[in-house]
């Protein structure tokens, strides 16, 4: 014995030894303690925890680890190739790294071949309060190693040793595959040969001895033919689980051993060695044919006897189809051994992608079985039915673990909680542990009774569990979707909102029910409205972004409460010394008792926190009446009232910014839902409660400086910090209005339709900010103010703080800065601050700046009158003469002013590069011009009338005078004199005349005196090149040009210039050449007016006005415009009729007719 059980070596020094003996190895003690870990999950069924968070770091560095869980002993026995590990979970719970003892394994093959891990097992010890024995059991060389007491491998260095040696007989090429517990001491070996052979542990007189048998070889004769030739049987078959049932049960003597094709050989142990041999193949596949499913790779995995008597067996099977791996249960009733039938059949929910070893711990028999994955923990709760001795699934839960964090599942045991104290329903039953790489040992307590669930209820509790376990730190558990249920996206988010609620509310049972700092109890809601969120986004659904908006609010609410509340713990010390806050939790609440109020509203109502923000306001202005009786108090009343509103508003804006990330969504944007911190009502208290406040700083203020002497100087120093805090107040709540003002204004130009809701809210929104602004700046804030309109972009007030605040040289400094930061908007409203002061010279000016955005200003806003210059500095003319062809065309321009316009036009026209040939803009301008040259030659004959007037004393009736003399007194048709009157009106203004009135007043030149004409040509002249410049309709430019051609003929008396009574034609040809209309032809003709677009004149009874042959009058006649339309009408028809009668009782017309067919000649 001394031989084998030697002293015990190191590992790392004789690892390369090939028979290196079996000896121990121990780890020492680490003083280094960790806090108690957190549950992993609680649930109403379960309740997973860590037992023991890491395994010892040699067992975690170690590869293909295989092993058993004890935990009716408190041990874990894990094996590897080349060690074995043995370590007590129940007493290295706080310990860092737990003490383990390692047993250093031989390695038995080459190392090229592939070597198993060693058999193992605990022994349990049959001396009372003594450690349990070690059996292994190395699997090639059959050789066994067995110690009584573990304590004794501890002490074998130093005392007797107390362990025992043998080694199974193996044919060539034949190893050990699995070792079971037929009793206490009676363990049985299966081999790949399909060999069974028992190891007992004691002798039959109880002492401690290895003894070897074998139990059976299958295949009689062929098998010891094919042992005898050291080859493999290929007629045995390989045992996937081998049982026996419990020591109470009438069958203990029985030993049942399944192999993977669905068959069960049983063996009587007692006396006799009896065997039978069942095949319940058919049956399963029979079951899974009938559901009309196709199974491929049939194959039993694990079984286990779970009744009490031991008849009846459970068989996991897994079968493939499709691309996945599905698992069915089945439960046998082997009363009758030779005729076995089915109690129970159910296809679990849990798939793999690939086969995997599910085994069955089985620790009770009772209506819970635990199947173990190396992923899961799958839990069926079943029914008996005893009318037809069936048993039916209650309810499956599916426990996975995240490998990632975990590792693969080891090794897992069950066992039987005994009952405690509490009641038998809420009482756990069963434990099943979980030994994983990564995480330690986990422990899983599984409830005697389980409530059957619906889909939503079912879904309801996964989301749960997801949110308050699944972003524990370290967690194992894997909480991801795996499954689809089969439910509306409408009613899973409806479910999720439902969740948020209750978190919000402390409805949920998941959330402790009270803790002693109610601020830790916000805390952890808060933390798991952001995880529900973070769920959310991992869940595999298209969820609207309403329910994130909904989220977000609950989110935002729960970190409003929680900062007022921390709010009312630091500034007001305790609640109980708040002069309103508990006052108004206790009016908005339903409690009787005042000091329970507070708690409870924080608990359960903070889901209205937006009422505490108008309930504060209200109590302020209530409390403000009492300013001359109570200063001190009511000025207290309006700082707790501040605190409040910007606790709860300020809050909720930094979580809205914070959590972007985890909501996935940007902090301006509320789709439809209404931002609670915008409300029509939040808007108004808060504008109201900077007014006050303002009100009462400036009224403080005031009172101090007027009745500072008199107060002690405990209340001056009261006043003196209390408003101090007042203007910190103000610049806070600045931002406050600032941000909901925006905020509510983005929301309606998303959802408002119309858009009146929203120009009026703008409008009250640029009063208010400036009004705001202005108040920082007024009590000596200015650096805030311009902080806070930087932060908000309000380049107006910007602007107007920078010439407030600053001198001249650092205001270029700071606006150049300006620009550089905010770029066009900023410089635009800059612009428009200059165009609005009339400070046009530091418009143009701002070119200096290096960032300047002039041209893209002037091309926005246009500002012809500075903008021109601007172009002409950049060179660019045609722009500069375009922008002032626009100056020009303005109406009610002085004469002056639009001639000094169209000039320079003109001229920049010229010095364009291109040329002016290549500008529209040059024949607008020229035509323009040519308007005012002829108002200005007009003008000339006017003025000197109008000024010898003025020094005769006509102030009053200037126009009237003016007319009487120009018209010598002639009565005139009202028509002409009302033209007249507007054009005189303008001339003595200095404006520019319409070119349709001057027109008009042109051609009403019979009744002016003749000493007016304009030098040698005739008005009517005057008035067809005015006509040219003009850009009527077709039909109004004949109109135009048909009545000045009329009036041409009515200005002269026909009827005496073509009596040839006692003339010749000398004297006759000289009248006629002293005619309007004829020097109007002559001068037309030369001129080239006709060549220009005018109309050669055939016939002078074309010229008669006809109403039939035009639309409206007033749409084309501006005289009409402004007097009687029709009486305008009569005049036309009445100059008509003169000019009819003329063409009657003359030869006009054949005179006409023949010089205008001879005009060519002039």
């Amino acid at each position: 014995m001394s031989t084998v059980l030697g002293k015990r070596k190191n590992v790392n020094s004789s690892a390369s030894e090939q028979s290196k003996r079996i000896s121990v190895e121990t780890r020492p003690y680490e003083n280094s303690i960790t806090f108690l870990h957190p549950d992993w999950l609680k649930g109403d069924y379960f309740h997973v925890f860590p037992l023991l968070k890491r395994l010892h770091s040699d067992i975690s560095n170690d590869l293909s680890l295989t092993g058993t869980c004890y935990p009716e002993l408190g041990y874990v026995l894990l094996n590897s190739k080349r060690a074995c590990y043995v370590f007590s979970y129940q007493h290295s719970q706080t310990l860092k790294d737990p003490p383990t003892i390692t047993f250093p394994l031989p390695e038995e093959s080459d190392a090229n071949a592939p070597q198993p891990n060693p058999l193992t097992a605990i022994v349990s010890s049959d001396i009372p309060d003594r450690d349990p024995g070690l059996l292994i059991l190395m699997p090639v060389s059959g050789r066994i190693a067995y110690w009584t007491c573990i304590g004794n491998a501890l002490a074998q260095p130093i005392v007797k040793p107390q362990g025992m040696e043998s080694q199974l007989k193996l044919s060539n090429n034949e190893h050990c595959l699995r070792l079971y517990c037929a009793n206490p001491f009676l363990y049985i070996v299966s081999t790949n040969y399909g060999r069974l052979l028992s190891i007992s542990l004691r002798d039959s007189s109880g002492i401690p001895k290895i003894c070897l048998n074998t139990v059976a070889s299958h295949g009689g004769l062929i098998s010891k033919c094919f042992e005898k030739l050291k080859l493999k049987n290929p007629f045995a078959s390989h045992a996937v689980s081998i049982m026996s049932p419990p020591l109470s049960s009438p069958f203990r003597h029985l030993l049942y051993v399944t192999d993977s094709s669905g068959s069960v050989d049983i063996y009587d142990l007692k006396g006799e060695l009896n065997h039978v041999r069942v095949d319940l193949a058919p049956m399963f596949l029979k079951v899974i044919e009938e559901a009309e499913m196709v199974p491929e790779d049939f194959q039993i995995v694990d079984s286990a006897i779970t009744s009490q008597d031991g008849d009846s067996i459970t068989f996991l099977c897994s079968w493939k189809r499709s691309l996945e791996h599905k698992y069915i249960l089945y439960t046998c009733d082997f009363s009758n051994i030779a005729n076995p039938h089915l109690m129970f059949v159910h296809s679990l929910g849990y798939t793999s992608s690939k086969k995997q070893q599910v085994k069955i711990q089985y620790a009770s028999f009772g209506p819970c079985f635990i199947l173990v994955s190396p992923s899961a923990v799958i839990i069926l709760n079943t029914r008996m039915n005893y009318d037809y001795n069936t048993m039916y699934c209650f309810r499956e839960d599916i426990i996975r673990f995240n490998s990632n964090v975990s590792g693969e599942i080891i090794t897992s045991g069950c066992k039987q909680l005994l009952s405690g104290l509490r009641s038998p329903r809420t009482d756990p039953k069963i434990s099943c542990l979980v030994v994983t790489n990564k995480a330690g040992v986990t422990e899983i307590q599984i409830q005697s009774d389980a409530q059957q669930l619906d889909a939503v209820e079912s879904l309801k509790k996964k989301i749960e569990e997801a949110v308050f376990y699944g972003y524990v730190y370290e967690n194992p558990l894997d909480f991801s979707w795996k499954t689809v249920p089969k439910l509306k996206v409408s009613e899973i988010e409806r479910l999720i909102y439902v969740i948020g609620k209750e978190i919000l509310t402390s409805a949920s049972s998941h959330l402790p029910p009270v803790l002693p700092s109610l601020i830790q109890h916000l805390d952890l809601r808060l933390i798991y409205l952001n995880n529900l969120v973070r769920y959310v986004q991992e869940i595999p659904y298209d969820i609207s972004d309403e329910l994130l908006f909904s989220l977000r609010i609950l989110g935002e609410k729960c970190n409003a409460a929680r900062s007022l509340w921390t709010t009312i713990d630091l500034e007001m010390s305790t609640a109980s010394r708040s002069l309103i806050f508990q006052r108004i939790i206790f009016k908005l609440g339903k409690e009787t008792q005042l000091n329970q109020s507070v708690r409870n509203w924080f608990m359960r109502n903070i889901g209205s926190i937006e009422q505490l923000i108008m309930q504060a306001h209200n109590f302020c202005v209530d409390s403000a009446a009492r300013v001359q009786e109570l200063p001190v108090e009511v000025m207290n009343v309006i700082l707790e009232s501040n605190e409040i509103i910007l606790a709860i508003l300020s809050s909720a804006l930094s979580y809205r910014v914070d959590t972007q990330g985890i909501y996935d969504i940007s902090a301006g944007s509320f789709e439809k839902k209404v931002p609670w911190t915008s409300t029509p009502d939040v808007l108004t208290a808060l504008t109201r409660q900077f007014e006050l406040t303002k009100s009462a700083l400036f009224q403080f203020q005031q009172g101090e400086r007027d009745c500072g002497t008199e107060l002690p100087s405990k209340d001056k120093d009261v006043i003196k910090n209390a408003l101090l805090n007042m203007q910190v107040q103000l610049v806070v709540l600045t931002e406050v209005c600032f941000n909901a003002y925006a905020e509510r204004l983005s929301w309606l130009r998303e959802n408002e339709g119309d858009g009146i809701l929203e120009k009026e809210l703008e409008e009250a929104f640029a009063v208010n900010r400036k009004f705001w602004i202005q108040t920082l700046f007024d009590i000596g804030q200015g650096k805030n103010a311009l902080r806070v309109a930087e932060k908000y972009r309000d380049y107006r007030s910007v602007v107007e703080l920078c010439y407030q605040f600053f001198t001249k040289k650092e205001l270029d400094k700071q606006i150049e800065g300006y620009l550089l930061k905010f770029g066009q908007e900023f410089a635009f409203i800059l612009y428009d601050f200059y165009v609005e002061k009339g400070m046009s010279v530091e418009l143009l000016n701002n070119d200096k700046h290096e960032s300047n955005f002039l041209t893209e200003y002037f091309n926005y806003r246009g500002y012809n009158e500075v903008s021109w210059m601007h172009d002409m500095r950049k060179k660019n003319y045609e722009l500069a003469s375009h922008r002032l062809l626009q100056l020009a065309n303005k109406k009610q321009n002085m004469i002056e002013k639009k001639e000094i316009e169209l000039s320079l036009g003109k001229i920049f026209l010229y010095a364009n590069p291109k040329g002016p040939a290549k500008s529209k803009d040059l024949v607008l301008i020229e035509q323009k011009l040519e308007q005012i040259h002829i108002q200005k030659m007009i003008e000339k004959t006017i003025m000197p009338v109008v000024r010898r007037l003025q020094l005769q004393g006509k102030k009053y009736q200037l126009v009237e005078a003016t007319i009487e003399e120009i018209t010598d007194g002639k009565p005139i048709p009202v028509l002409a004199r009302q033209v007249m009157h507007r054009v005189i009106k303008c001339l003595i203004d200095h404006q520019v005349v319409p070119v349709t009135e001057l027109m008009e007043y042109l051609s009403f030149s019979l009744y002016r005196k003749k000493e007016l004409q304009v030098e040698d040509m005739t008005d009517y002249y005057f008035a067809l090149r005015l006509l040219l410049t003009t850009r009527l309709t077709d039909e109004a430019k004949r109109f135009f040009e048909d009545t000045i051609w009329r009036r041409a003929v009515l200005n002269d008396k026909w009827s005496q210039i073509l009596d040839t009574k006692d003339k010749n034609d000398a004297v006759i040809e000289a009248e006629v050449r002293m005619t309007a209309l004829y020097q109007t032809l002559r001068l037309t003709t030369i001129n080239g007016l006709f060549q220009e677009g005018l109309t050669k004149p055939t016939s002078l009874l074309s010229f008669a006005f006809d109403k039939n042959n035009y639309g409206s009058i007033a749409m084309i006649y501006s005289p009409a415009k402004f007097g009687d339309t029709q009486e305008v009408i009569k005049v036309l028809h009445r100059e008509s009729h003169l000019l009819k009668h003329y063409l009657e009782k003359t030869t006009l017309n054949s005179w006409f007719v023949s010089m205008s067919l001879t005009c060519d000649g002039f």
